[in-house]
């Protein structure tokens, strides 16, 4: 049975590839849309996965193997990190090199990093990938330099790309891994390899803050109301809406897990989980939003589980 595949759809809002274009793409059942820099939305979708401890994170069967830098061996072709930790804010570089006699297909955006909680991984980021095919010929090199740290994000800008020097804010402490996907040209896009590197940070844990796009906040019983400027407010197609995350009691199949580093890049999610209160039963976020469906939640988006807590999300507009 293959492994894992690579690259996950990003959640909600991602991007489409095509056999031959571009070495990352959709998978699952997450809809895509051609669009690089596209408008945050809530991520609430199901990861349809049978093993929630497989690298790389997500679920479709186009990788098949994973090549980790620690168990590499005498292998022509391996991630090399820098160092295996650090204490945050930290700096990486990660090198892949080609020293096999066959061109290595793959897209330098696309990278992935991932955070490990328990048997678990979980896919941290970037957010959007844009799709170019990009190449690594036998005897040449490519290097990641990253700089991770743990600020919060802007939620709502939360992106993380690049090819060569990449940011990423908004982590804690813990088990990551950085990781490449690609396929060898004499193979296809279907048969892909992951090399992969795994690196310990020692920080703080870093929990959902109220971002600087909350105006107001308000409290009805064990309701909380936020009015927050939305994205791209002064867009033709922006119009008002509400965003809806309630707790809900009982035992959810298909709800989603997620772990603070993905919470506080997702917005309105990361400014309605920051507001939960004691007591509170519900929390509404009104701004604008020029996506559909509002705020990119689906009407059947399936609940969300964080820290002990079941959530549903909904999305209307007014």
């Amino acid at each position: 049975m293959r492994r894992r595949r690579f690259l996950r759809a990003l959640p909600a809002v991602a991007v489409t590839a095509t056999a031959g274009c571009g070495a990352a793409g959709r998978s699952g059942d997450d809809p895509a849309t051609d669009q690089t820099e596209s408008p945050p939305t809530d991520d609430t979708k199901t990861e349809s996965e049978t093993d929630p401890g497989a690298f790389p994170p997500g679920g479709a069967d186009d990788v098949d193997r994973v090549v980790w830098h620690s168990n590499a061996g005498d292998a022509r072709m391996s991630l090399e990190p820098s160092a295996t930790e650090g204490g945050l804010p930290a700096e990486f570089s990660f090198a892949l090199a080609n020293e096999t006699e066959t061109t290595f297909n793959t897209n330098f955006h696309s990278w992935l990093l991932a955070k490990q909680v328990g048997a678990r991984w979980y896919r941290v980021a970037p957010r959007y990938v844009p799709q170019p095919l990009m190449t690594l010929p036998p005897g040449e090199r490519h290097q990641w330099n990253l700089s991770a740290d743990g600020e919060h994000p802007d939620p709502i800008r939360a992106h993380s790309g690049g090819t060569e020097d990449v940011s990423v804010s908004g982590l804690g402490g813990g088990i990551y891994a950085f990781a490449i996907d690609g396929w060898f040209e004499d193979t296809d896009y279907e048969h892909k390899t992951v090399f992969a590197a795994r690196i310990e940070l020692d920080g703080d844990e870093i929990r959902p803050a109220p971002s600087a796009a909350v105006e107001g906040v308000s409290r009805d019983g064990d309701v909380v109301t936020v009015q927050a400027e939305g994205y791209n407010e002064d867009s033709e197609d922006a119009r008002e809406a509400t965003y809806v995350l309630r707790r809900v009691e009982g035992a959810f199949a298909d709800a989603w897990p997620l772990i603070p580093e993905q919470v506080v890049r997702r917005w309105p999610l990361s400014d309605a989980l920051a507001h939960v209160e004691p007591y509170v039963r519900e929390v509404r976020i009104e701004a604008k939003t020029a996506t559909h469906p509002p705020f990119g939640v689906q009407d059947d988006a399936p609940p969300i589980r964080y820290r002990g807590d079941t959530y549903a999300v909904s999305a209307t507009v007014r």
